[in-house]
């Protein structure tokens, strides 16, 4: 890893290597001075007071092989996650409901609601055409999954129905997210950064790219504008390479000392929903059972 200078910008060029930029275990100090500090913008509503970045680490599609990846990654590094479960892949591996019952079990983690079908099968066109039957398909798998949280996400569509925030997404689903908003007890989150995964060399991009996304997100007049809800996907992560590279962001981000990680549920646009939930948990355990 090498440092070389351009007039007004210095360009941090990644060498190849295995792991992308595990080298961030070592090196975080140095590169700390690559990303800003998160900013605060005077028009938002919501400001932190102490100027601290908050991670939410979410991932899409599971439970899968990856899935097993990222919990080991987690739990060693002790850091929450977000999962927004599929159904179907319940129900016809046994070893991923196996997997997706040790995220439900496990305190660092909450599983979401990402549709039974996912969309019957990714044919999003079809899907969205028939908002009743899209919603049938959040109940079902809120059923499968066992879950009892309102909050879920919309499979290929980055749609926020909040309390706090509105992103009624492409036009494709606007039909379904108008039919959603007239379900009470629907939440839909999205994100704010994907992590991509490049399909042609089967790997994630290096970390430093997501980095610089995130740092790109930050510059902009958000509401909520030291949140941000990482995406990424399960499967992206079974292989050890690609594994590897989650820890390293995970490291580099708890290295800064300005970073919190958080369960979606926790996200302020949220809070209204977070808040009804405790109060269903508290009066659920003074009522007497039968």
């Amino acid at each position: 890893m090498k440092h070389y200078l351009i007039p007004g910008k210095k360009i941090l060029l990644l060498l190849t290597g295995i792991c992308g930029l595990s080298s961030y275990k070592y090196h975080s100090q140095e590169l700390a001075d690559h990303w800003p500090k998160p900013v605060s913008h005077a028009t938002a509503e919501i400001k932190n007071p102490d100027n601290r970045l908050r991670i939410y680490l979410t991932f899409d599609d599971g439970p899968h092989a990856g899935t097993l990846e990222i919990k080991n990654i987690l739990e060693k590094e002790n850091v929450p996650a977000s999962f927004f479960e599929v159904g179907y892949q319940y129900t016809w591996n046994p070893e991923y409901k196996k997997i997706g019952e040790e995220l439900k079990a496990n305190p660092l983690f909450r599983v979401y609601n990402h549709t039974f079908s996912h969309a019957l099968h990714n044919h999003y066109a079809s899907f969205y055409k028939q908002p009743e039957k899209v919603w049938e398909d959040i109940l079902k798998n809120k059923e499968v999954l066992g879950i009892q949280s309102n909050i879920c996400r919309l499979p290929g569509n980055n749609v926020w129905v909040t309390p706090q925030f509105h992103r009624k997404g492409t036009k494709q689903v606007m039909p379904t997210v108008e039919y959603l908003e007239n379900q009470t007890n629907a939440y839909i989150t999205g994100w704010n950064v994907e992590w991509h995964f490049n399909a042609a060399t089967h790997k994630v991009p290096y970390v430093a790219t997501l980095l610089k996304d995130i740092n790109e997100e930050l510059q902009t007049k958000r509401k909520f504008p030291n949140d941000i809800v990482i995406l990424a996907h399960d499967f992206m992560f079974s292989q050890p390479e690609n594994a590897q590279k989650l820890d390293s962001l995970i490291v580099y981000l708890k290295n800064r000392g300005d970073v919190d990680f958080k369960l979606i549920e926790e996200h302020p646009s949220l809070k209204p929903a977070v808040e009804a939930a405790q109060y269903e948990r508290q009066i659920a355990a003074l009522t007497p059972k039968k």
